[in-house]
């Protein structure tokens, strides 16, 4: 579980059911909502509709759409730092690890 997953986790209420989906996999869906659309343009049903939840999900995992962008864009923070980092760490001299890291951003 990631530290997104755990942190958004730890503030759900204990009462109701559990939560039955994979928060990562939520906001990896609403990242490219978000890319695609902008934030302003992008509605909670276009993010209920890509994300494959129901509004109340949407509502009850996260306070508004302005904490889901906000997770959503730790979560691609997240994502895109590991991608550089594993791109980093080869045993390749620098210059190819260098290429290796700028090859990930295109």
């Amino acid at each position: 579980m990631s530290q997104i997953a755990k942190r958004f986790a730890s503030s759900v209420r204990a009462r109701g059911r559990p939560r039955e989906f994979d928060i990562d996999d939520a906001l990896d869906k609403a990242v490219r909502v978000f890319s695609e659309r902008g934030y302003h343009a992008t509605s909670i049903g276009d993010l209920a509709g890509a994300m494959e939840l129901a509004s109340g999900s949407i509502y009850k995992a996260f306070k508004d759409k302005r904490a889901v962008l906000l997770a959503a864009f730790d979560r691609y923070k997240a994502t895109r730092n590991e991608q550089i980092r594993r791109a980093a760490d080869t045993s390749k001299c620098g210059r190819d690890r260098l290429r290796d890291v700028l090859v990930s951003y295109v």
